[in-house]
């Protein structure tokens, strides 16, 4: 009678099948509940990392940028050894490409040349000339001083140019007319990016537009392989 009740009692205090499977269940519910989470906030971990770098990487590329960019010049000549020196220039427009969204190499290149006066002990004028330009590889662009690389943006999207020409009238008023002008004595130039994060990450549909306007001192003409 006793060996009948201690059965009993194993068989009350014991899982069937149908409890363990059930069991088994609600833990993989359970733990796939835990790493859906875990994903999703190492997705928006990544995601808001990768927004801080683009944005830091984009403030230091912009402010190169505007610097060089409008300093842009015509060519300077300079008499070398004259006490009076005259100043000579030949035209040196700006160059865009007029599709650099669907562009790799050049999509912007400019002239800068500075005069250096030096009048004692005696007269040696000189004058520096550079060659800067925007170089799109792919996903990124490049601010380049002739071969070396001055700063760069990564994840650009897509790209677009749009230039505004500054003529001046006889009476020396300027007026601004849409498109490039080789007449133009400036010219206003405006510079789209769009960032986009790299595959694989959440939030593929995220755009990040970024757009800039710069006033330069020369005229811009398009140009489909821009190089001096």
């Amino acid at each position: 009678m006793k060996f009948k009740l201690s059965l009993l009692n194993k068989k009350k205090n014991g899982f069937t099948i149908v409890e363990v499977i059930i069991a088994i269940l609600v833990f993989s519910m359970f733990a796939g509940i835990l790493m859906y989470l875990y994903n999703r906030s190492s997705d928006s971990f990544k995601i808001t990392s990768w927004k801080q770098q683009r944005t830091k990487q984009s403030e230091i590329f912009w402010a190169f940028l505007r610097k060089h960019l409008e300093e842009a010049t015509n060519e300077l000549q300079v008499e070398q050894f004259a006490h009076n020196p005259d100043i000579s220039m030949d035209p040196k427009s700006l160059k865009f490409h007029p599709n650099p969204t669907g562009a790799n190499g050049n999509i912007l290149v400019w002239n800068c040349s500075k005069v250096d006066f030096k009048f004692a002990p005696s007269p040696n004028h000189t004058v520096e000339h550079k060659i800067f330009s925007l170089v799109r590889t792919e996903r990124k662009v490049e601010l380049k001083d002739g071969a070396k690389k001055i700063a760069e943006l990564d994840d650009v999207e897509s790209v677009s140019l749009k230039v505004t020409s500054i003529k001046k009238l006889p009476d020396n008023q300027e007026v601004l007319v849409n498109g490039p002008d080789a007449n133009a004595v400036g010219a206003v130039v405006e510079i789209s990016f769009v960032l986009t994060p790299p595959k694989g990450y959440m939030a593929q549909n995220l755009k990040i537009v970024q757009n800039h306007k710069f006033r330069i001192n020369v005229a811009a003409i398009s140009d489909t392989a821009p190089s001096y």
